[in-house]
């Protein structure tokens, strides 16, 4: 598993980058082969209209064909990250359930043709 981390006006400290690895790590345990790639843009914004700085986290992750990305813009970073990396895994879960589902119809479609054939 390899992490990249890119970031615009803004600097990362150790305890946000760990906790980010951690919980990359966890999604790669559970969905992933070992060579995924995550890569993780972290950049400060231009404020709301009341001139609070926003913070915008957008991951992308590549692992052989399979491409997915999230991202989100909250008030803190680790809060961004929480929000974008909850939108990833549910989109993951989501197209993980499409193509179960797919290869279960498949194999109910392979199993009449052959209790056809009998």
């Amino acid at each position: 598993m390899q992490i990249f981390f890119h970031t615009k006006d803004v600097d990362l400290e150790d305890a946000d980058m760990e906790y980010m690895r951690e919980r990359l790590e966890k999604l790669q345990k559970k969905f992933f082969s070992e060579s995924v790639q995550f890569f993780v843009n972290v950049e400060k914004t231009r404020g709301d209209l009341h001139g609070d700085d926003l913070y915008e986290v957008s991951i992308r992750t590549e692992d052989g064909p399979e491409h997915y990305f999230a991202e989100d813009r909250r008030d803190s970073i680790t809060n961004t990250f929480d929000v974008a990396y909850d939108d990833l895994a549910r989109v993951i879960r989501k197209e993980r359930g499409k193509s179960r589902a797919l290869l279960k119809r498949a194999g109910r479609k392979i199993k009449q043709l052959l209790r056809r054939k009998k």
